[in-house]
């Protein structure tokens, strides 16, 4: 359970924040990004930032680059 406010994607009255959400698609469920729902632009962000870390070419592989992701994501007792 997060200690930050977040709001869901189906409980969001605001427009920026439903945009928001529409330009991330089925991601906004991932509670990482539901913890910046507060700020819409640093969520839409931090999405493409993402991408970008794990899509895009890089010196690690896209396996490597998935432990990674996979092994933080345990250390820190997140479901991954």
């Amino acid at each position: 359970m997060s200690r930050i406010k977040t709001i869901p994607p189906n409980n969001t009255q605001e427009e920026k924040l439903q945009n928001a959400y529409k330009k991330i698609g089925a991601a906004g469920n991932a509670h990482i990004l539901q913890s910046q729902s507060l700020h819409p632009q640093a969520m839409v962000d931090h999405y493409k930032f993402y991408l970008t870390l794990m899509f895009k070419e890089s010196p690690l592989s896209r396996k490597f680059r998935e432990m990674i992701a996979m092994s933080v994501s345990r250390w820190n007792h997140c479901h991954y």
